[in-house]
């Protein structure tokens, strides 16, 4: 007779959050076939929304409601009961958010103050442009700037702070708040997912004290490359093939060699201009030279 199978609930001994947009769905990805780590696929932003009374208008996350709820998502068998589970959710690292969702994982999670948190940062403007690519797919119908001037009105009108560009891409209070609050506080930069992955997974598995080996001749994961429709038509096809049930059916129906020709037909690789990412790029000088101050990494090369 088959014995039943037992279950235990292993909350996060490890936290991916933010910043968006960043590489941080990539490196989960990697960490995610690690043998001795446990993820899971939803990306959970429980402690943003923990007993939050604000009904959002605008592009909704799909969250855990209640502790038990969260706890769900990390079952293990009892057979890998010495597994480190982990999750990502880069709302985390959201500045107007970070002290209230500091003060949910203390306040729940048992052993919060040896949870190992991992932030990657990407340069500011680069960053806001991707969330502002990836929110075409959903209900940003304004241009760049014009979206980026929108966000006093649309936070008066309950839209996420996925819409809040610039305030999306400050890190530097957020990180120090971190850092205040827990003494397991890892930052990278996108520029390390991209040119330096294999020293990051090396470095990331010393630092959740798990077998380094494991990441070697790990198959490249693929970065999600921003795309714009170039087309009215296009836009409310990819808005509609973000509903859940669509993006499965999608997944599974299409190979991926049409699903590339599909996308060279009917979306541009999305390109910012110049002049502009410069001008905003100065806008962040002085937070990007106290970020690198505090994290201690040359920042230089994102003031060019």
């Amino acid at each position: 007779m088959n014995q039943k199978t037992e279950y235990i609930t292993k909350l996060p001994g490890f936290i991916i959050g933010g910043a968006p947009k960043s590489g941080t769905t990539t490196l989960s990805r990697y960490l995610s076939k690690h043998n001795q780590l446990f993820m899971p696929e939803q990306e959970m932003n429980f402690y943003s929304f923990y007993e939050q009374e604000q009904k959002y208008s605008k592009h909704q996350i799909n969250h855990p409601n209640n502790f038990e709820e969260y706890k769900v998502h990390f079952q293990i068998t009892t057979n890998n009961k010495d597994i480190l589970s982990g999750e990502k959710s880069v709302s985390y690292l959201y500045i107007d958010w970070c002290e209230n969702i500091i003060k949910n994982i203390k306040s729940l999670h048992p052993n919060a103050d040896e949870i190992k948190f991992i932030f990657i940062l990407r340069q500011p403007v680069d960053r806001m442009f991707s969330q502002f690519v990836f929110n075409t797919g959903f209900d940003e119908k304004l241009s760049f700037e014009e979206a980026i001037e929108a966000w006093d009105n649309r936070k008066k009108s309950n839209w996420l702070p996925a819409y809040d560009y610039v305030g999306a891409s400050k890190y530097t209070m957020s990180i120090a708040t971190y850092q205040q609050a827990f003494k397991h506080v890892k930052v990278y930069l996108f520029e390390d997912l991209v040119g330096q992955k294999e020293w990051l997974l090396t470095d990331l598995a010393r630092y959740l004290d798990i077998d380094e080996d494991a990441f070697k001749n790990m198959p490249e994961k693929q970065f999600n490359t921003g795309y714009m429709a170039n087309s009215n038509f296009a836009q409310q096809v990819q808005r509609i093939q973000h509903l859940p049930i669509l993006k499965k059916m999608t997944s599974f129906i299409l190979s991926e060699n049409r699903k590339k020709s599909l996308k060279s037909r009917f979306f541009n690789k999305a390109i910012l201009d110049t002049e502009i990412r410069k001008k905003w790029t100065n806008e962040f000088t002085k937070d990007i030279l106290a970020l690198e101050k505090l994290i201690g990494r040359d920042l230089k090369h994102w003031l060019v």
